[in-house]
């Protein structure tokens, strides 16, 4: 199933939701780790704005793994 804009415009929204929801100290590891995913699905939205985001996603995130 492609992943679409719209998929991730809401699952972005869902993420920065939550992150307002985390507080605590002890959150702020969790808090850190999605702000780096939201960024990583940003940057995937503005390389490709006319392409599928599976590829280009699982690619970019894979390439994060590592860091």
């Amino acid at each position: 199933m492609p992943v679409t804009k719209k998929d991730t415009a809401r699952a972005l929204g869902l993420l920065e939701e939550y992150c307002t929801k985390l507080s605590m100290p002890e959150e702020q590891q969790l808090k850190t780790a999605i702000q780096r995913v939201m960024g990583i699905f940003k940057q995937v939205a503005f390389e490709n704005p006319h392409h599928s985001l599976n590829g280009s996603l699982e690619l970019l995130l894979l390439r994060h793994a590592s860091v």
